[in-house]
């Protein structure tokens, strides 16, 4: 078959042919049985598998190239493991990937490497290293153009309806157009917070199905992946570092507590300039201190020093209460400072948590009430200090809240941290290579079937217009609707958390050896620790 060859047809029998091929190829994809050869379940399988687009194995073998806005980023003081990582070793059963990270994205740019994503480290505006939205488009007109022409090669040979004829077809357009598609197409945007500030950097260019401004916004937007702690994020990150259990704990409730009096603080972060969450974290602190000795172990108004087993230690074993209380009051942030508290619970500390943190983490994440103490459940701070004092001054008192702590409550905490799964801190370069080459691969079978890009993205309201177009069943809609949510919605959706990237991830993929190609940036001798770090003999988060 000549794909290149030209035909004039009238307007009629030109939209008719683009419908027949677009109908198709579209009836291959979306086949009730995903894995059938043609359909998108197998193409991804085809991806991480065997590394190829469909049957088409590229000449350049790295399926998924990453680059960094700026190298702070992956500099020693915050995450140097994207320089260490061996993919090959590390990303086991997926598509090829390698990070460039020792330089910024404009010098690989500059050297020729086509990258096929560039982060940026919890900050977003317009990326300098994105191809236009015109070259994207022209690429894909030219795609299209011989998608359509060639579907007259298929009525001239009379093989039009023969299945294994149209699964040929589509796997030549996939061996001639793949590559130079996948290439050329919008190189993806990335944006990676774990601070509260993630909600200003992605909340304005999110789309929500009832807000055709959100919509609009979202399409014009070139951000395309979103990695942090929010449930609603492409890949989901959180700071739950280690496996814990309350209710397999024995030692739960064991230590002595009576000796232990007053309010233990860590809080280092003193810039209260602009930001009224840590002001109003100084100010209820400053009121409880007028009730219930407090100890301040932090930079900021320091009065107690921290002894040779550190902060751990301290919470288990010097302290009544332990004032746990974020940076910052937004949905989902809930740092490393609750889970230290669960910490102490664990090893038999008698502790009570005063937790001023995320707002929905009783509703949303399923935290039980009696766990800790929120300032929000009284009527005001003096209320909750007079409250604390009796717990201070009276053990009896003490115990009896302390004991609505049950096994049958801390079965409930367990349930929750098990929806925080600690190992996916270990996949977090893998599963973000994953994303990337399945929205690539998501984007280029729409573009084979004839969704058409005249902004950055599709939006919701563009999308049903087009799937309109088909006569599809309500099964094969909803596989066609997964094609454009990893192509497109995947930057922010209600069930993020629970997708393939991260609830949803295939713990299993390390088990099985793959493709040798893609080995990552350096030696990759060294296992990296995922999500977290070592910095200053701190821990910190992605």
């Amino acid at each position: 078959m000549h794909y290149l060859e030209f035909k004039f047809f009238n307007n009629s029998t030109h939209r008719k042919e683009q419908i027949r091929i677009y109908e198709q190829i579209t009836n291959l994809l979306t086949n009730p049985d995903q894995t059938k050869e043609g359909s998108y379940g197998w193409y991804r399988k085809q991806l991480d598998k065997k590394n190829q687009l469909g049957n088409t194995l590229f000449k350049d073998p790295i399926m998924t190239k990453l680059g960094f806005q700026e190298t702070h980023t992956t500099s020693a003081e915050l995450f140097p493991y994207f320089r260490t990582i061996n993919t090959t070793e590390e990303c086991r059963n997926q598509h090829s990937c390698r990070f460039y990270a020792d330089k910024t994205a404009g010098e690989f740019l500059k050297e020729g490497v086509e990258l096929d994503a560039v982060l940026q480290h919890c900050q977003y505006k317009d990326p300098y290293f994105l191809n236009s939205e015109s070259d994207e488009a022209k690429i894909v007109n030219e795609f299209q153009f011989n998608v359509v022409n060639s579907n007259m090669n298929l009525r001239r040979e009379k093989l039009v309806g023969d299945e294994e004829a149209l699964l040929h077809h589509s796997h030549q357009l996939d061996n001639l157009f793949g590559e130079k598609i996948w290439r050329g197409m919008r190189r993806l945007s990335i944006i990676m917070c774990s601070e509260a500030r993630v909600h200003e950097l992605v909340g304005g260019i999110t789309q929500h199905a009832d807000s055709y401004w959100s919509k609009q916004r979202f399409a014009r937007s070139t951000a395309d992946i979103s990695i942090c702690f929010l449930s609603t994020c492409s890949v989901w990150i959180n700071y739950h570092y280690q496996d814990m259990s309350l209710s397999k704990s024995k030692e739960f409730g064991t230590k002595p507590f009576k000796k232990n009096k007053g309010i233990c603080a860590f809080i280092s972060n003193c810039d209260q300039a602009g930001c009224t969450d840590l002001k109003q974290r100084f100010e209820l602190l400053n009121t409880l201190s007028k009730y219930i000795p407090v100890r301040q172990y932090g930079r900021c108004g320091k009065n107690a020093q921290e002894g040779p087993g550190g902060k751990t230690f301290e919470i288990e074993n010097n302290c009544r209460f332990y004032y746990a209380a974020e940076n910052s009051i937004a949905k989902d942030y809930v740092t490393e400072k609750f889970f230290e508290g669960l910490r102490a619970l664990e090893h038999g500390s008698k502790v009570l948590m005063l937790y001023r943190g995320a707002p929905n983490l009783r509703q949303d994440w399923g935290i039980p009430k009696s766990l800790y103490l929120d300032h929000n459940d009284f009527e005001s701070v003096d209320a909750l200090g007079q409250y604390l004092k009796k717990l201070n001054d009276d053990d009896n008192a003490f115990e009896e809240r302390f004991s609505k702590i049950t096994m049958q409550e801390r079965k409930k905490v367990d349930k929750a941290l098990a929806a925080f799964n600690p190992r996916l801190g270990s996949n977090i370069p893998c599963r973000i290579c994953s994303v990337i080459g399945e929205m690539k691969l998501a984007r280029y079978l729409l573009f084979k079937i004839g969704l058409k890009t005249s902004r950055a993205k599709v939006n919701l309201n563009e999308w049903n217009e087009f799937k309109s177009k088909f006569n599809l069943s309500e099964e094969r809609v909803k596989i066609l609707d997964d094609i454009y949510h990893t192509a497109y919605g995947i930057f922010q959706s209600a069930n993020n958390k629970e997708n393939r990237f991260n609830l949803g991830w295939d713990f299993g993929r390390k088990d099985e050896v793959q493709h040798t190609e893609g080995e990552g940036v350096g030696s990759g001798d060294r296992k990296f620790s995922g999500l977290v770090v070592k910095r200053n003999n701190k821990r910190k988060l992605l």
